[in-house]
């Protein structure tokens, strides 16, 4: 019974030895599975942060490359501040939706002469942007390599080919900005030249100014009467400009004050006269007489160029392309019904231009200038700057009477009889 008990021992701790392995292989299997499961949850957290904070660092890599990829795809053969200056321009360009228009739809506003579409700000623009004669051989050049494809090209070079393709482009901008502008600036210089010959008339045609410059003239003779400067036949304009800086023996008013008391005094509906005849000459310094000449000149310019324009086209139609014909056709017919009374205005206004001039010459020879040394502007600028002195003199003379009196101690006196002395005087009145 003992060898029997002993070896049911032994069987049982060989069993016992044979199943640890199997209980520790079972073990760490599901230590591992736990694990696997751990790093599985924490690999799915991971994926679930990465997506909240989006694209990877290399994921965004590759979309920046991307782009530069597309970007590359355009060239440009313009300099960049003039293709950037372009582009800025097109934007401009809007339709009546307020949308902005295609390359293709400016060119076609442009052709169909649709100044709903134009105005003389984007006519400007356009002249800005057409092509110099260095980007047009760069362009033609690149154009001939590539077969005709410019797909490649940045928009500003694709609407500078457009552009080319338009005849005569920098003439044909010109010929629309002078037609757009002219009604405008052809009033206002009408206008202008009408006011200088109005303003030169008034200046001639003055009784009241005349007879004030005749007055100046007997009492500047009379102060220098037994000089050198006495029993003069005129003076000059410039002197006039002396009279507010003559004193009186009162060292209070002037000899201007003293004019403008004669003459209230002698002849008051002539002192209110002048200043009524002479309106037109203040309003004629608002601007540049000189500068007014070569506005005239600059639109006269204006209107032969487009006239010659117009007679190019018409003249050089059947060498034109045949899809442009039509347009040109337009372009010559909407421009000749305007050239026929374009052209008849600014003869017109050159016809005033030279009556202007006319009258300055008169002026000049009325106030004894010569006609080389004449300047409209100067002259007016001077007359204004006389009469205003005359208004302040009125002014002050009706504020202060006292201006023109004598001082206590004049008296006049003959300078060929000698002084008495004033002790022997005062002898002889004594009692």
């Amino acid at each position: 019974p003992c060898r029997e008990k002993a070896c049911t021992c032994a069987q049982d701790a060989s069993l016992e030895e044979d199943s640890a392995p199997e209980a520790a292989q079972h073990a760490m299997g599901v230590e591992q599975q736990a694990w696997g499961q751990e790093r599985a949850g924490a690999g799915q957290e991971a994926d679930g942060a990465a997506a909240l904070r989006g694209p990877s660092k290399k994921k965004k890599g590759a979309k920046v490359k991307a782009k530069k990829e597309v970007k590359a795809k355009n060239i440009s053969l313009l300099d960049l501040k003039r293709a950037q200056n372009i582009l800025i321009a097109l934007a401009q360009f809007k339709g009546e939706d307020e949308q902005r228009l295609t390359q293709e739809q400016v060119k076609q506003a442009v052709l169909e002469m649709n100044m709903t579409l134009l105005n003389v700000d984007k006519i400007q623009s356009l002249q800005m942007m057409a092509p110099t004669d260095e980007e047009i051989k760069i362009l033609r050049t690149y154009v001939k390599k590539q077969k005709g494809d410019v797909s490649k090209l940045g928009p500003a070079d694709q609407f500078l080919l457009l552009l080319m393709d338009m005849p005569m482009l920098t003439d044909w901008l010109s010929a629309l900005l002078f037609r757009e502008e002219f009604n405008v600036r052809r009033a206002e210089l009408d206008a202008k030249v009408k006011l200088a010959i109005s303003a030169a008339m008034q200046v001639l045609g003055s009784e009241a100014l005349r007879d004030f410059f005749a007055l100046v003239l007997a009492v500047g003779n009379f102060i220098n009467e037994g000089h050198m400067l006495g029993n003069c036949q005129g003076f000059t304009f410039e002197s006039a400009n002396l009279l507010s800086g003559m004193r009186m023996s009162n060292r209070k008013g002037t000899l201007l004050h003293y004019l403008i008391f004669v003459w209230k005094d002698k002849l008051p509906e002539k002192l209110e006269a002048l200043f009524k005849e002479l309106s037109d000459v203040k309003k004629v310094m608002a601007f540049s007489l000189e500068f007014l000449v070569a506005e005239v000149s600059e639109v006269s310019t204006a209107c032969r160029q487009a006239q010659a324009t117009l007679s190019a086209l018409s003249k050089d139609l059947d060498s034109l392309r045949e899809e442009d014909r039509p347009l040109v056709d337009i372009f010559i017919s909407k421009m000749g019904q305007f050239m026929g009374q374009a052209s008849k205005q600014v003869q017109d206004l050159g016809d005033k231009l030279l009556q202007m001039q006319g009258k300055h010459t008169e002026l000049a020879t009325y106030f004894a200038i010569e006609g080389a040394k004449f300047e409209a502007g100067a002259f007016y600028e001077q007359l204004v700057g006389f009469v205003r002195e005359l208004e302040t003199a009125k002014k002050d003379l009706d504020e202060d009477k006292t201006l023109i009196e004598p001082p206590a101690d004049h008296s006049w006196f003959d300078p060929d009889i000698p002084k008495e002395d004033p002790a022997t005087k005062k002898q002889a009145d004594a009692p």
